[in-house]
């Protein structure tokens, strides 16, 4: 006879004493019984541990991924750091190192340099004939060694920052911040020229000439060859 699980401790001793003195046949069938309830509870007790636990590697995978791309992006971070103050020792060494000799002697140097180029810009004046726009080219062509390195490395500068996920407005004002208004003069007539077109996309994502003194331009009308971002809040 088979003893059924279902009540079986519920039903007082005399089952245990009928189930004592029963065949073995009888216990084994009932003990069977028994075993195969308990099988069955400990698979489903087994698929919901293993469930749990499979959640819980998820998770940590989950945020292992998180902890990882917050390390890497602020790698990227720390690097785009050093980069941009790189940029900015290397701007300022670059001017610095310029000099202008007459022969022997050193006339201008450092940032000075480009009032000279300023000034050859005008060589009779303000109201010539031939203004500084016309003129630039000429000045370009005789202080090549020193302008074409100058923006050469101006234009890999905004390039860099503008392409970097990392750069902020923040950035951009800092740099922008660099430039004296001599400097800002003969960019900007640089950026008239033929080859200071490729500058000027980068000029209007930095509203370069956001303080560019434009009473000092012979024509003011010539801030029209440029987009108007250019130009910011001109002072």
């Amino acid at each position: 006879m088979f003893f059924p699980v279902s009540g079986f401790f519920l039903d007082g001793p005399s089952k245990w004493i009928y189930l004592f003195s029963a065949s073995p046949n009888e216990i084994g069938d009932t003990l069977a019984g028994f075993a195969g309830t308990l099988a069955f509870i400990w698979i489903i007790v087994t698929v919901v541990l293993q469930s749990n636990e499979l959640a819980e590697q998820r998770k940590e995978i989950k945020l292992s991924r998180q902890a990882y791309e917050k390390t890497n992006d602020h790698l990227d971070q720390q690097r785009f750091e050093n980069l941009f103050f790189e940029l900015v020792s290397t701007h300022n060494s670059i001017v610095n190192s310029m000099e202008i000799r007459a022969k022997e002697h050193i006339t201008h140097a450092g940032r000075r340099c480009f009032s000279h180029f300023e000034a050859e810009l005008r060589p009779f004046g303000y109201g010539s004939r031939k203004s500084a726009r016309l003129n630039y080219p000429e000045v370009f062509s005789k202080n090549t060694s020193l302008l074409g390195h100058y923006l050469r490395f101006l234009h890999n500068s905004l390039r860099a920052i503008d392409e970097s996920a990392h750069s902020t407005l923040v950035h951009r004002r800092l740099f922008r911040a660099l430039f004296s208004d001599d400097e800002l003069i003969i960019i900007f007539y640089n950026s008239l020229s033929e080859p200071g077109k490729k500058l000027v996309p980068y000029l209007a994502k930095f509203a370069f000439f956001d303080n560019l003194p434009i009473k000092r331009l012979d024509e003011q009308g010539d801030m029209n060859e440029l987009p108007s971002e250019c130009f910011g809040d001109p002072l």
